[in-house]
């Protein structure tokens, strides 16, 4: 609240003690004072010249309309650097923002099949106590965009069909497949310490949602070696890494 005009007016009033004091009665109710009031802003006005009372007029109109205009003036706009509204992210239903967001890369294709794939082994080899093999498939050129979000599943087999060792399964990083896309897996088997399973072995590969079995069988005609024993106490293992791409030359097929 702005106390100059009431400060004003006291200094101008002469006290009790001065010379030409005169009293004056005060007003018994709210509409004589409104009318005292406005009777001695008429005469404050009077005293104005024409050009000087319109412009206090006018000053006052000019006041009460930028008022107006800030109590009605709606929330100001974030505006970045350059001149153009700032967004405000907004909660996605991941809990994430949605200020540009996009979908993700891929989302939605279908799950590759083995069919589509031309596949290669390289000959089992030996190294500390292990044996195993690195497999690289290929998409042919007619294969539709496809994904692989899961690790292969592997079973060993015995010359009978008795299952010696399973590996692999689960969910796994999402490869994104297209036409002529390269990949490969690695297969390790370690720590054989039962009788020596009936030859030849036979390893399968599966993949989620399909089917198909495919048959790993080693080039040249080998058989899948058995590992020596390294631990009568631990068990066998039979692993397999997921699906990478790989620089190697692909397949024919």
């Amino acid at each position: 609240m702005n106390d100059a005009p009431i400060e004003q007016l006291l200094r101008n009033r002469r006290g009790p003690r001065e010379r030409g004091y005169v009293a004056i009665r005060l007003p018994a109710s709210r509409a004589e004072a409104a009318a005292q009031l406005a009777t001695r802003r008429g005469g404050w006005l009077a005293t104005m010249g024409p050009i000087a009372a319109w412009a206090a007029v006018a000053a006052v109109a000019v006041a009460l309309v930028l008022s107006v205009a800030a109590l009605t003036r709606g929330p100001s706009t974030n505006v970045g650097d350059g001149g153009t509204p700032t967004p405000t992210p907004t909660s996605s239903p991941n809990g994430g923002s949605s200020a540009g967001a996009t979908p993700s890369a891929g989302a939605g294709l279908p799950a590759c099949q083995l069919k589509d794939f031309a596949w290669a082994s390289d000959p089992w080899g030996g190294a500390a106590g292990s044996r195993g093999t690195n497999v690289v498939f290929r998409a042919v050129d007619s294969i539709q965009p496809c994904a692989i979000d899961s690790r292969p599943s592997l079973a060993l087999r015995d010359a009978t069909g008795a299952l010696v060792e399973s590996a692999g399964g689960g969910v796994a990083p999402r490869v994104e497949v297209g036409p002529g896309s390269v990949l490969e897996i690695g297969i390790a088997w370690s720590n054989w310490c039962g009788s020596q399973p009936a030859q030849p072995l036979g390893l399968t590969l599966t993949l989620a949602g399909d089917p198909t079995a495919l048959p790993l069988v080693p080039p040249g005609g080998q058989q899948i070696p058995v590992p020596p024993c390294s631990g009568p106490q631990q068990p066998s293992a039979l692993s397999v890494t997921t699906f990478q791409p790989s620089t190697r030359p692909p397949p024919q097929g």
